[in-house]
């Protein structure tokens, strides 16, 4: 069970982000990302609360060094920087997704530029407590 529990955590998100449709200020977003991020960094081999840190500052430079970036690009530069990390096969899979439904949410919103740019950033934050939290239980 532990095996597929990236698979099925990856899916859940995937369910609540669907089910947000927009991610908005909404304390189920904020929950199920901070959630998601937790479960998995406890949960996983390979991801640990401080390479997540690293990817969330990573994105955040992306973000504030180019003003025209957009949700599909951030999420090209974040699968390609991903490449060069020793991921389990499940742990990439779920990584891949969420990155991939963020994605797809972020574009499909309807949202200007600056919005977008918002929402990044407050997704972000969600992950970055999620990733907080979990360095905190492994402490």
């Amino acid at each position: 069970m532990k095996k597929h529990l990236p698979v099925l955590l990856a899916a859940c998100l995937v369910f609540t982000l669907q089910a947000c449709k927009s991610i908005d200020d909404s304390s189920a977003a904020m929950i199920a990302v901070e959630f998601a991020t937790l479960k998995v960094i406890e949960e996983s081999e390979s991801i640990t609360a401080e390479g997540v840190l690293r990817y969330v500052e990573f994105a955040r430079g992306l973000i504030n060094a180019d003003t025209t970036i957009n949700s599909a690009r951030l999420a090209e530069e974040i699968l390609q920087a991903l490449q060069r990390e020793n991921l389990s096969n499940a742990d990439r899979f779920l990584v891949i997704a969420l990155v991939q439904q963020i994605e797809i949410n972020m574009a499909s919103s309807g949202l200007l530029d600056e919005e977008r740019r918002y929402r990044l950033h407050q997704i972000l934050d969600w992950v970055e407590i999620g990733a907080w939290m979990a360095s905190d239980t492994q402490r």
